[in-house]
């Protein structure tokens, strides 16, 4: 049932990621999102990291994806979501994640260069954003 909700839990849809056990984010905090670099040419990776910290009462469970906003041919943004993991946190405790995406170009995806977004998103919410640049 999962596989077949993955769109709707992608964005952010309330009804399926309530279905899910995935409510409002609870005492959940993101800290010191930071990017390996701040710009890189196409081919290369994006290598970021984040803390998560869980300030609230009990434990929660929480679906952590990250979202880049590509820059099209023209000049719009297209929202692509990567999830990273559907888990159960502990309060007081904080956690550090770290991931890295390809800007290599392929057949279903050719990158452009000029100014990308980065979201850290929690239970189908943006919480921190970063911009960053791709060269040529």
């Amino acid at each position: 049932m999962k596989h077949g909700s993955r769109t709707l839990l992608k964005r952010g849809n309330a009804a399926a990621l309530a279905l899910f056990g995935w409510v409002e984010t609870p005492a959940v905090q993101i800290k010191n999102l930071s990017l390996k670099n701040q710009v890189f040419p196409i081919g290369a990776h994006l290598e970021f990291a984040f803390e998560l910290e869980h300030a609230g009462e009990g434990p929660c469970d929480l679906r952590l994806e990250y979202a880049i906003d590509y820059l099209k041919s023209n000049g719009n943004h297209n929202r692509k979501v990567f999830k990273i993991t559907e888990n159960r946190y502990h309060p007081g405790e904080v956690y550090r994640i770290s991931r890295r995406q390809s800007f290599q170009d392929m057949t279903t995806r050719k990158h452009y260069p000029g100014l990308h977004r980065l979201a850290i998103v929690v239970n189908g919410k943006d919480h921190e954003r970063v911009e960053f640049e791709v060269e040529s």
